[in-house]
């Protein structure tokens, strides 16, 4: 009965969708706008209040060791600063984030800073692994890459 009922739900459902997928070749603009038209949306701020102390004091760090020449941004996409040949490999960091992100005078990036607060490592075991392999994949690309990572623990503060 439970099969029976999984495969009309494949039917019915996962191949329709898979064949929108194939169709619109992964185009979603249509129903993006419908849903940005439909929902409520709202500014938030850009980073939490310990994100925005760290900022201040990598701010004053610049200024203080007279690193001018560098430029400091906060929640950098690394789709942004990592370019790779395989479209697979793209999608493994494209959409994680940095917390900030120096880069030089000709925006290319130097030194990447996360900042792992009370809350980075979830609330168990299963997600704390979670956190650990995705922590694994941001360091792995910035090393391909040649970009330095500062990890900044709350006890370092």
């Amino acid at each position: 009965m439970i099969s029976e009922f999984l495969f009309y739900v494949f039917i019915g459902l996962i191949i329709p969708v898979g064949l929108f997928r194939l169709l619109s070749g992964g185009n979603y603009a249509d129903e993006h706008l419908r849903l940005v038209k439909k929902g409520k949306i709202f500014a938030q701020p850009l980073m939490n209040k310990s994100e925005m102390r760290l900022y201040t004091e990598l701010r004053n760090w610049q200024r203080a060791s007279g690193k001018t020449n560098l430029n400091l941004f906060s929640q950098v996409s690394m789709g942004e600063i990592l370019a790779t040949v395989k479209e697979e490999t793209r999608r493994s960091f494209n959409a994680k984030r940095l917390d900030f992100l120096f880069v030089d005078q000709d925006a290319m990036p130097c030194i990447a800073i996360e900042y792992q607060g009370q809350g980075h490592f979830g609330d168990d075991a299963k997600q704390k692994k979670q956190v650990e392999k995705r922590d694994k994949v941001k360091r792995l690309a910035l090393e391909k890459a040649g970009i330095v990572l500062v990890e900044i623990f709350p006890e370092d503060r």
